[in-house]
């Protein structure tokens, strides 16, 4: 456990110092610890990108960029004589969090056996493969916090530190929320905090357990977090740095899960309602080519990993380059929505394709995925429910909240009524948008409570938080208590290299090398988990796949009659 802890502590050292670095030369304010150490983590991610174009994320690598940020925080600290207090305050308390949610926890499953792991491993043994996508096709849904994970990689961690980044992001989300709440200036609550308490409590309901996280935990609680950021501006002017800091955001949601490009709709009104008057001086700005540099890295990358600039969209591919798969491309595109929809419960005898359409998916879905949505929802309806039902009925007195600033609630209105339509029309599973359904209900229970007259004390929901927090705190306990004394390799930390084996030591005998004329093709993993093992790895073959070299990349490519 004080492995855990020291290194995550480390960890959250070089990820603070990377945001400082990224705040200092590109927005001008300051902002709290914990938002740099979200920066950091996702920052990293991008130099992670931008690197493997030309090297593998190897030990070596990572270790020069690792002892080099906390370089940075210790010489940045004694530069500018800043009181370094609250930030190693806040580390400790992130990294204790972070540690208890990571010890002893299951990894994501299937998903981090299938291509989570496999992918990071490919990350740390290769640089950029282009047409990956043809070994494993879900090598084409990989997320920006696999970077940072395989980034993470160094010769202190080792393996573990691919651990870390995915459970920091989580935490420092949600202890961000927490600690805006406990700081919080105003005695009486107002609509910021309402909205504030609204995020914190739909965040630690539902992303409280590691093996949960995934790809897309990280994602919706950057969409909750973009939009209390958009909403805390009804208390000041808006600024270009401002709209900057949500377009960053924004970049995040998407570059974590493709379907988050509507998130970009938030900066986009807002510069339109408030800065549109100053368009070229955006324009000009070296913000907006920083932004343009991370845009096309993340592209280009998409684009030689599947041929796509948004896999699997079949529009945004280039279906001129060798290693694009058209029938693989165009079959996971449909298959995608059809599964989101519940395809594989329906009774019905219609292609995916079909199903997918015209509503035909609705009754199996509403019997089946409905359901289970509605069950994760009930407890934060019933704090939503409560809340409002407390602060209508407790008012002494009838004060009406005022909005500084109306247009901001209709930008997060438009925002989240046009996330929810396209998440519930192409994708309504839950853990894919689940920020978008839960941003939904806050903003518009906040808006609702706009209209009601409410003078209430914020004295009596520090008391609820602090037993929500009790009561997630008791659950990870019991959970760790229960696997206390287990034994595997590298306990008390997450299982990397085996679901079935007991000892979780790396099982050489799943793994057999595909060769194709003599040649190393991949491997393949009997059990179909590659897990954190050689790489590449997937657990099924194309026969028709080929490999060549350009200029010492390799490319993967599925051979047709115009290129046999």
């Amino acid at each position: 456990m004080l492995e855990l802890i020291f290194f995550c502590v480390l960890s959250s050292f070089s990820y603070f110092a990377a945001g400082q670095i990224f705040f200092n030369k590109t927005l001008n304010f300051q902002v709290d610890p914990i938002v740099s150490i979200i920066f950091g983590i996702l920052i990293l991610g991008f130099v992670g990108i931008f690197l493997n174009f030309f090297f593998p994320l190897n030990l070596f690598i990572n270790t020069f960029i690792f002892f080099g940020l906390l370089f940075y925080f210790f010489w940045d600290q004694y530069k500018n004589n800043i009181n370094i207090k609250k930030i190693v305050i806040t580390i400790l308390a992130i990294s204790a969090i972070t540690s208890i949610t990571l010890c002893l926890s299951n990894i994501n499953r299937p998903d981090a056996g299938l291509y989570h792991l496999p992918f990071t491993k490919l990350l740390n043994e290769s640089k950029i493969i282009l047409g990956s996508s043809n070994i494993h096709f879900r090598f084409g849904h990989t997320s920006l916090i696999q970077y940072s994970n395989a980034i993470n990689l160094n010769i202190l961690f080792r393996e573990k530190g691919i651990l870390i980044p995915q459970g920091l992001l989580i935490v420092s989300i949600i202890y961000y929320f927490g600690t805006k709440i406990f700081r919080y200036h105003e005695e009486k609550i107002d609509l910021n905090f309402i909205l504030l308490f609204f995020c914190f409590s739909f965040s630690i309901l539902n992303y409280n357990r590691y093996s949960s996280f995934g790809n897309d935990a990280g994602a919706n609680l950057l969409f909750l977090l973009l939009i209390y950021k958009t909403f805390d501006l009804v208390k000041k002017d808006i600024s270009i740095d401002d709209i900057f800091f949500l377009s960053f955001i924004s970049l995040f949601c998407f570059a974590q899960k493709s379907f988050f490009i509507v998130s970009f709709i938030i900066p986009f009104l807002i510069f339109i309602y408030f800065h549109k008057k100053n368009f070229l001086l955006i324009i000009k700005s070296k913000k907006t080519l920083f932004l343009i540099f991370l845009v096309s890295i993340l592209f280009i990358k998409n684009i030689l990993i599947s041929g796509c600039a948004i896999f699997p969209a079949d529009k945004t591919c280039f279906k001129n380059l060798s290693w694009y798969n058209n029938i693989s491309t165009t079959k996971e595109e449909v298959m995608a929505e059809a599964w989101a929809k519940d395809w594989i419960n329906s009774n019905q005898k219609l292609s995916p394709e079909k199903y997918s359409q015209n509503f035909n998916w609705f009754k199996t879905w509403s019997d089946n995925h409905g359901v289970i949505i509605l069950k994760k929802l009930i407890p934060f309806l019933f704090i939503v429910f409560f809340f409002i039902t407390y602060v209508f009925i407790s008012s002494k007195k009838k004060i009406r909240s005022k909005l500084n600033n109306k247009k901001i609630f209709i930008i997060l209105i438009i925002t989240c009524a046009i996330s929810l339509c396209f998440w519930f029309i192409k994708f309504p599973i839950y853990r894919y948008g689940s920020g978008v359904v839960g941003g939904s209900i806050i903003i518009f229970s906040t808006y609702l409570l706009s209209k009601i007259n409410y003078d209430v004390s914020k004295k009596f929901f520090f008391i609820f938080i602090l037993i929500l927090i009790f009561g997630i705190l008791v659950k990870n306990s019991i959970r760790i208590y229960k696997k206390v004394g287990s034994n595997y390799f590298q306990y008390p930390w997450p299982k990397i290299y085996s679901l079935s084996n007991p000892i979780n030591e790396l099982n050489k005998t799943n793994f057999i090398k595909y060769n194709l004329n003599g040649e190393f093709m991949f491997y393949t993993a009997k059990d179909g988990y590659c897990m954190y093992g050689p790489a590449p790895c997937t657990y099924y073959i194309d026969k028709t796949i080929s490999k060549k070299n350009i200029y010492g990349y390799n490319v993967f490519f599925i051979k047709t009659t115009s290129n046999k």
